[in-house]
């Protein structure tokens, strides 16, 4: 198999502890042929809690010289993961048309609905999972974003299925869809205990019911590690990633890799 990760975080989150040049090993050992480093991304005005915006410099200085240096025929990119605010579009442009980032993940933790912030793994009611949901296809028909990461992260509120989660799932898959973003099934929650739920006993993500219907779509899907630490990019969490595909029967890209002709 033709192995890929694209999300990777290290020492520049502010909650990770890995180091560039160590990941680049573990790849190497794990016949992981194309490596996307992908921290969280700052805003200018230095909202949540990211790198400081003047470290974004140094880091895309870091991976460019990684990736220049590295003779182990492993490639490289720069990638970043970010939230989407609906008056920030100008910087995602910025950040893939002149800030030398290969691509960005849409990781939707906080969502603007109103003028209000809201955190995804807070919310309450299902009605506000619907509003994340809109928010999401809001940012993909920007364009700026090739992968959305743990699009069901939505999962950590303790939920019963109803209209609300029913139609937001349909909205995010089919936004997916229709502007060709891979959806990303996440190892971390693989990594986390599940929990006695109102669905019963589940992981906080991946949703079965969320997959089920992105399997019905054939939608496009991706692995993606998001490991923070080394050690973790290529362990039992994303075997079980693998596991997962195959067993719900979701379209994974061929070779599951976005960069295999550049």
């Amino acid at each position: 198999m033709y192995r890929a990760n694209y999300h990777t975080h290290g020492q520049w989150c502010n909650h990770g502890t890995g180091e560039e040049k160590e990941f680049v090993k573990e790849a190497l050992k794990a016949e992981v042929w194309q490596i996307g480093f992908s921290e969280h991304l700052p805003f200018p005005d230095n909202r949540l809690y990211r790198m400081d915006f003047s470290q974004l410099p140094d880091y895309t200085s870091k991976v460019y010289e990684l990736r220049e240096k590295c003779e182990s025929g492993i490639r490289m990119f720069c990638g970043g993961e970010i939230e989407y605010f609906p008056e920030m579009k100008s910087y995602y442009r910025y950040l893939v048309e002149d800030g030398g980032f290969h691509y960005l993940i849409l990781g939707q933790h906080y969502f603007k609905h109103g003028e209000a912030v809201q955190r995804t793994k807070k919310l309450e009611e299902t009605k506000e999972i619907l509003n994340y949901a809109y928010s999401i296809r809001e940012a993909l028909e920007t364009g700026s974003f090739k992968i959305l990461a743990h699009p069901d992260y939505f999962g950590y509120v303790d939920f019963e299925v109803d209209g609300n989660i029913e139609k937001a799932i349909d909205v995010i898959i089919e936004a997916a869809v229709e502007t060709n973003t891979l959806l990303e099934v996440n190892a971390n929650g693989f990594r986390k205990p599940c929990f006695q739920s109102k669905l019963g006993m589940r992981r906080r993500y991946p949703l079965d019911c969320f997959w089920a219907r992105a399997a019905e779509k054939k939608a496009k899907v991706i692995i993606g590690s998001d490991c923070h630490a080394n050690g973790c990019l290529y362990d039992e969490a994303v075997k079980q990633c693998e596991k997962y595909i195959l067993d719900k029967k979701l379209n994974q890209i061929k070779h599951n890799v976005m960069f295999l002709g550049d």
